[in-house]
């Protein structure tokens, strides 16, 4: 006989069941889905008159994200800001990720530059410099004080061939 305290224990135990299964479906659909960019800006088709804009927005489920083909970063959250460098005319900026299971995804947006060459010219040559300090400041760190000594050593060894 069938006691109402088996019927409790067999409902249990079936909503347990379907519980854990929805559980395991919610979780595996993410992954499913693959990589999603949410390109909250600049918007397509914007007009800009200043050379340097920021593209910014959510990834998700990415493991890799480029910009253009240049990879960039993202926090934990997926979020991401990037600045970029507007040429006159049309830009078009291309945003690509790829999840950890090689599914891929990408989005497109078509940005317009009005602004003059010499605005541009400035702002380019601005980061070059930038760019330039920035890696010689980081060669001297990694080079330390030792490197006068190496230079000086480089110098003798080379008047000592000469002659």
């Amino acid at each position: 006989m069938v006691t109402l305290k088996d019927i409790f224990i067999r409902v249990g135990w079936v909503l347990l069941g379907i519980l854990l299964v929805v559980y395991v479906v919610h979780q595996a659909w993410a992954l499913m889905l693959g990589p999603r960019i949410a390109l909250e800006g600049p918007g397509n088709g914007a007009t800009f008159e200043e050379p340097m804009i920021h593209i910014f927005g959510v990834a998700t489920n990415a493991t890799f994200i480029a910009m253009n083909g240049r990879p960039i970063f993202i926090d934990e959250q997926g979020h991401f800001n990037e600045t970029y460098i507007l040429s006159p005319g049309l830009n078009i900026i291309t945003l690509y990720a790829r999840d950890r299971f090689g599914n891929e995804c990408a989005e497109t947006r078509e940005i317009i530059g009005k602004m003059d060459e010499s605005r541009v010219s400035s702002v380019e040559l601005r980061e070059t410099e930038d760019r330039a300090e920035s890696h010689q400041t980081d060669t001297e760190e990694t080079l330390g004080d030792d490197s006068d000594v190496e230079t000086q050593e480089i110098e003798n060894d080379t008047e000592e061939t000469r002659n």
